[in-house]
This record gives structure tokens, sequence and C-alpha cells, in this order.
């Protein structure tokens, strides 16, 4: 299936639809929806060069709201991880994050970080028993510790570990 990338605004029908209502007047961020084999839209506040990645399901005007009132302020924070799955692992974690009737859900599959918080998906590899990847993390500092418990939680009993960036 081929991809669509679509820039609309903030006060295309579509978006006031998926949020359940229109943003206040004066508000301002990017929207771009993915169409594909993963559908995905993605809202950048102003003056950001992040996006922040929301399946259509989980939008809501109230997360847009707490986005873009909590967007950086100086104090940003960056972590990286890579995940290495094989054999036993790589099957416990397509069955612990894949229950969904999409085929490859597990490969969409991210922890529940604050809104204020970006997660973007970097390399990866994978066989038939394996799979690698590389995920890039931003947001505030003053969550930085939550963000990681988050992060430890969902990938608890598999192999990952934090890269630094420097």
């Amino acid at each position: 299936m081929p991809t669509i990338n679509l820039h609309l605004s903030a006060d295309d029908n579509f978006i006031v639809d998926t949020l359940g209502g229109r943003p206040p007047e004066g508000t301002q961020f990017d929207v771009l929806y993915i169409a594909g084999a993963l559908e995905t839209i993605c809202v950048k506040p102003p003056e950001s060069r992040r996006w922040h990645e929301f399946e259509p399901s989980e939008l809501s005007l109230e997360r847009v709201t707490r986005l873009l009132s909590n967007r950086e302020s100086g104090d940003d924070a960056k972590l990286t991880l890579r995940v290495s799955l094989r054999g036993d692992q790589f099957t416990r974690y397509k069955d612990v994050h894949g229950r969904s009737a999409r085929r490859h859900a597990w490969l969409e599959a991210v922890p529940e970080l604050p809104d204020t918080w970006s997660i973007e998906k970097g390399i990866s590899s994978g066989g038939s028993m394996s799979a690698s990847w590389v995920w890039k993390l931003h947001g505030p500092a003053r969550e930085l510790e939550e963000v990681k418990r988050i992060v430890g939680e969902f990938l608890q009993g598999f192999d990952f570990e934090y890269v630094d960036d420097s």
C-alpha cells in the first residue's frame, strides 16, 4: 500500500472531527496526516523542530492542548535507546505488544509517554526470529526520570540499553 502524506491546517474538518472539537481561536500547530500501512497523525508546535506522533484514535483536543502548553522550554532532554530481540524474546515481545487485529501491531508499539515527549523511530533491522531498533526520545528534562521509568516498564524483560548521544 502506498503511503500518502498530507499537511493539514489545525482547523481542517478532518482534524477537528478527529480532535473532537475546534482548537481555541489563535491556537497554532502543524499537522501531518500519514495514510498507509500505519495510519498516523503528527502534530508539531510552532517554532519546534519535533513532530509528536499519534494514532488517530489516541488524538484528542485535550492532548494537543497539553502538548502546546508544555512546548519546549529550554530544558530539553534527549534519550536514545536500542532494543535488540532474538528468539524467545522476539516471540514474547510480539505476544505482549502485538495484541491487535493488525498483523504487525508490535512494530507500532511504543510506551505511553507524557504528551510533552516524542519518540522518533530510528534504524531498524530484523529477521524471521529477531528484530532490533533505535528510539530517540525528546521532551522536558523535568520528566526524564518518569520517562525512564515508563520505558523500563514497557521493555521489562527485554534486552535494551540507553545509548550516549554525545
